[in-house]
């Protein structure tokens, strides 16, 4: 079974025998999805074998579940790309490059969708080829534009595509706030299965006399990459400071990579401590720190109102 999947990955991007053009292929229908490891991997890839390990591997590490046969997050994905590369493609873009393509392939199908179209060619055509997932429901003529709308009842979300300058290239219009965390969130099915944390905890507290502010974060909250029988964590912190006297805010960014052992993570004890020289800084402030897991993708912020 994992055979023929590699294989079915393989022929849903593979189009002619050139290897540059398999490889950006390849890339286009995975970026979404990769890690930025793993895009700095793939950008080193030499040949085809390396291009159809990377392809095995890429799966293998996303399977929810190694005891079976089948890998039920690629077979999700590669279900969704066929679809999007059948039903979404636009002059110049392949389906999946679309921002119809890009929304089906992370939130999955909606609930319900509509379409709106002013060309009455184009929309028997896209009546007469039915969707693989849902039943289109094809409505009278509104306005002066040919539109998409999509429902997803789950998110409690609508999202509306417009065909602007009716060349049949739609573009998600006026995007709902919560779309990003949405689709952050529905990424994760198909990130990587390492070891994933709980919502991410930090702590903060301030030594005076050393002149420093101290971030612990608990090590059992992180996420991680298993390689060589160590665990791996990759975080970005981002401090933010305002002075409040002026309202001037300076910001500095960091990102950390560190090894950890398997009982370490467990101990709910253990953490990391992140320090951080205040020495320069004197007056009233409100301080953001902002932690982001690159491996989950998962966030978290805290906001402090400190005397310095």
């Amino acid at each position: 079974m994992r055979k023929i999947l590699t294989i079915l990955a393989l022929g849903v991007f593979l189009f002619s025998s050139n290897f540059d053009e398999e490889k950006r292929n390849i890339y286009d229908g995975l970026r979404l999805i990769m890690t930025k490891e793993e895009k700095k991997e793939f950008e080193s890839l030499k040949n085809q074998d390396e291009l159809k390990n990377f392809v095995n591997n890429f799966w293998k590490e996303r399977d929810p579940d190694p005891s079976t046969p089948r890998n039920e997050a690629e077979e999700v994905y590669l279900q969704r790309l066929r679809a999007a590369k059948k039903y979404f493609k636009e002059p110049g873009k392949k389906g999946w490059l679309t921002d119809r393509g890009r929304t089906f392939l992370l939130l999955g199908p909606p609930s319900k969708r509509e379409l709106r179209m002013i060309d009455e060619n184009e929309a028997d055509r896209i009546a007469s080829t039915q969707w693989d997932y849902q039943e289109l429901n094809l409505q009278g003529n509104t306005g002066d534009k040919n539109a998409e709308v999509w429902f997803y009842n789950d998110y409690r979300l609508t999202l509306v595509f417009l065909d602007e300058r009716g060349t049949h290239q739609f573009f998600l219009h006026n995007p709902p706030p919560s779309l990003l965390s949405y689709l952050e969130r529905a990424k994760e099915q198909f990130l990587p299965k390492g070891i994933v944390g709980e919502e991410m905890e930090v702590l903060v507290d301030v030594n005076r006399s050393q002149k420093k502010l101290f971030i612990h974060i608990p090590l059992y909250t992180l996420s991680y990459k298993k390689k060589d029988g160590k665990f791996l964590a990759d975080i970005n912190l981002i401090f933010l400071y305002t002075d409040v006297r002026t309202n001037n805010q300076k910001s500095f960014s960091k990102e950390m990579k560190f090894e950890v052992e398997k009982r370490e993570i467990k101990d709910k004890k253990k953490q990391v401590t992140i320090p951080l020289l205040i020495a320069s800084l004197k007056g009233k402030y409100i301080i953001e720190i902002i932690i982001k897991d690159l491996i989950s993708n998962k966030e978290v912020k805290k906001r402090y109102k400190l005397k310095i």
